[in-house]
C-alpha cells in the first residue's frame, strides 16, 4: 500500500486544496478488500493528524482509496463495505461504516491504447503491463515527463519507492535492485545493465507466458469437459423421449455451447417433437 498527495490547485476544484490518493496494489482478488482499505485509511488519518498536528476545528482532507489490479482473473469481490455486512434494521444502518474504493483492472487496457494517453494512469499501467525492458523504459520516460513539475515531487518519491521495491522485484526475479531515489536514476541503472536485464526480462515473461497457458488450457479443459458432460445427458434424454435420434441431430448437439445445451434441456419438459427442443 502507497499513499501520496494529490495537488488540485489547477485542476478546477477550487473547494479542494488537496486529496489523499492510497493505492493498494493486487494481484489476486481478495474478498476483504473493502475491510482493508477502511483499516488503511484510519491509519493515514492517525498519521497525518499525528504528523501535521492538526488542531481540534481544522478539517481532515479526503482520501481516494484506489485497488490498481494486475491479476488475471476477473475481480469478483465487493467494492463495497457494507456488502460484507448482514443486513440490519433501517434505524442501525445509519451507524454502520461505509467506504467505497475505486477498482481499476490494468490488464483491461492494452498498451496501444494506453501509449497515446498522456496521463499518469496510462503510463502506471503500462509499466505494469510491460514485457520488456524497452516497453519499460519507454512508459518510464513518459512518467518522467509527466512528473517533472516543481509541485510533484511528492509524487515522484511515491512513484520511485513503488519501482524500486514493488515493480522491480517481480520484472527481475533475482536480480538485486540497488538503492534509488529519483527516477532518473533508475533510468540510468535500466540503461547501464540493459543487456543483463533484458536477459532476465525476457526469462520472466517466458515463464509468465507459461504459466497464464497452463492456467488457461486447465480452465479450457474444464469448460470442454462440462460441455461434454451436459451433452451426453441431453442426448439420453432425447433418446429415452423420443428413441432413435440422427446423426445430424447428435452431432449438433455435441457441438453446442453450454448455455445452448441448458436451453435445450429445459425445453424437453414441453416439447412433443426433437425440433422443439432444438428451437
Amino acid at each position: 500500500m502507497l499513499s501520496g498527495v494529490l495537488n488540485l490547485k489547477n485542476n478546477g476544484l477550487s473547494n479542494l486544496h488537496e486529496v489523499y490518493l492510497l493505492i493498494e496494489f493486487q494481484s489476486t482478488d481478495d474478498w476483504w478488500m473493502s475491510l482493508r482499505i477502511i483499516t488503511y485509511m484510519g491509519l493515514l488519518y492517525q498519521d497525518i493528524v499525528k504528523s501535521e498536528q492538526l488542531k481540534k476545528g481544522v478539517l481532515l482532507p479526503p482520501i481516494l482509496p484506489l485497488v490498481l489490479y494486475n491479476g488475471s482473473k476477473e475481480w469478483v469481490s465487493p467494492l463495497e463495505l457494507n456488502s460484507l455486512f448482514e443486513s440490519v434494521p433501517e434505524p442501525f444502518r445509519q451507524y454502520q461504516p461505509q467506504v467505497k474504493y475505486l477498482l481499476i483492472d490494468e490488464g483491461r487496457y492494452a498498451d496501444e491504447l494506453l501509449e497515446p494517453l498522456e496521463n499518469i494512469v496510462a503510463v502506471l499501467f503500462r509499466l505494469e503491463n510491460s514485457v520488456s525492458s524497452q516497453q519499460f523504459e519507454n512508459a518510464l520516460d513518459s512518467l518522467i515527463k509527466w512528473l517533472q513539475k516543481p509541485d510533484q515531487v511528492n509524487l515522484q518519491r511515491i512513484f520511485t519507492l513503488w519501482i524500486k521495491r514493488v515493480l522491480l522485484p517481480r520484472k527481475l526475479v533475482g536480480q538485486k535492485v540497488p538503492d534509488l531515489t529519483q527516477l532518473h536514476e533508475i533510468k540510468t541503472m535500466l540503461a547501464e545493465r540493459n543487456d543483463q536485464w533484458t536477459k532476465t526480462w525476457e526469462q520472466h515473461g517466458i515463464e509468465k507466458g507459461i504459466e497464464k497457458g497452463i492456467e488457461q488450457g486447465i480452465e479450457q479443459g474444464i469448460e470442454k469437459g462440462r460441455q461434454q458432460g451436459e451433452a451426453t445427458i441431453l442426448l439420453r434424454q432425447l433418446t429415452k423421449k423420443f428413441g432413435f435420434l440422427s446423426p445430424e441431430t447428435t452431432l449438433k448437439i455435441k457441438q453446442a455451447d453450454s448455455q445452448t445445451l441448458l436451453n435445450w434441456s429445459e425445453n424437453i419438459l414441453s416439447a412433443e417433437t426433437i425440433e422443439d427442443v432444438l428451437q
